[in-house]
C-alpha cells in the first residue's frame, strides 16, 4: 500500500514539474517572439525535438517575417531545439455580404480586417475599386487577389457623371470619356458646353471630379 502511494506521489509530482516546465517554457517563447516582432506575430503551437539543457545560457530565436515555422534554440554546452508553429497578424479584405461575378468590390460589399493567418496573403497595392469579382465570393471570406481582375472605372467613349466645384458653387453634368482610367487617374473628358478637351480626376465608377 505504502509503495502504491508513494508512486502516485512521484507520478503527481512529475505531472506537476511538467506543466510548470510546459508553462515557463511557453512564456519564454512568447517573449522572445514578442521582443522582436511585437504584436505581429503569435505562437499556434511549439515542440521540443531535443532535450532542454539545464541553466542555458543564451536563447537564438529563428524566425522569419511571414513564415509559419521557426525555431528556438536554447544553448549551453548543448543545444536544445523547439519547433514552433506561427501566425502572422495580416490586414486583409473580407466579404461583407456574398458578392457575385462580374460585381466590383466597393465598401459596401467590403471591409478590411486585422486577423491572425499562417501566412498573410498578397496586400492590394491599389484602391480595391479597381477590381471586379471573377467568381462568387462568399460572404465572410478573405478577398484574395486571385478571385478577381482588374477593370477600367472609366471607359473611353462612355457617357459619366462630372463634378465641378469652385468654393461653394458645385455643378453636375453628364459628359464624355475620351480615356480609359482607374481610381485616381486623371483623364481627357469633352466639355458639353464648350466641347473643348477638359482634364477629371476619377473618383468613382463613372464618375470624374473636374479639374481647374
Amino acid at each position: 500500500m505504502k509503495c502504491s502511494l508513494k508512486r502516485l506521489i512521484y507520478a503527481v509530482n512529475f505531472l506537476f514539474f511538467l506543466f510548470t516546465f510546459s508553462l515557463d517554457l511557453e512564456s519564454l517563447i512568447k517573449n522572445e517572439l514578442r521582443k522582436e516582432f511585437g504584436e505581429e506575430v503569435r505562437l499556434k503551437n511549439y515542440k521540443v525535438l531535443t532535450g532542454i539543457p539545464d541553466n542555458f545560457s543564451k536563447v537564438e530565436l529563428k524566425v522569419y517575417k511571414n513564415s509559419p515555422r521557426g525555431f528556438l534554440h536554447l544553448k549551453n554546452t548543448k543545444v536544445g531545439t523547439i519547433a514552433l508553429e506561427l501566425e502572422w497578424k495580416c490586414r486583409v479584405l473580407v466579404a461583407k455580404r456574398d458578392i457575385y461575378p462580374g460585381e466590383r468590390l466597393n465598401f459596401s460589399n467590403v471591409e478590411e480586417r486585422e486577423i491572425y493567418l499562417e501566412r498573410c496573403p498578397q496586400n492590394f497595392k491599389e484602391n480595391f475599386v479597381n477590381f471586379v469579382a471573377l467568381k462568387e465570393i462568399k460572404k465572410g471570406t478573405i478577398v484574395r487577389r486571385s478571385y478577381l481582375k482588374k477593370e477600367f472605372l472609366v471607359k473611353r467613349g462612355e457617357i459619366v457623371n462630372a463634378v465641378y466645384e469652385n468654393g461653394n458653387v458645385v455643378i453636375r453634368f453628364r459628359t464624355k470619356a475620351l480615356e480609359n482610367g482607374y481610381y485616381g487617374e486623371v483623364i481627357r473628358v469633352l466639355s458639353p458646353f464648350s466641347r473643348k478637351v477638359i482634364r477629371g480626376k476619377i473618383i468613382g465608377e463613372g464618375t470624374v471630379k473636374i479639374l481647374r
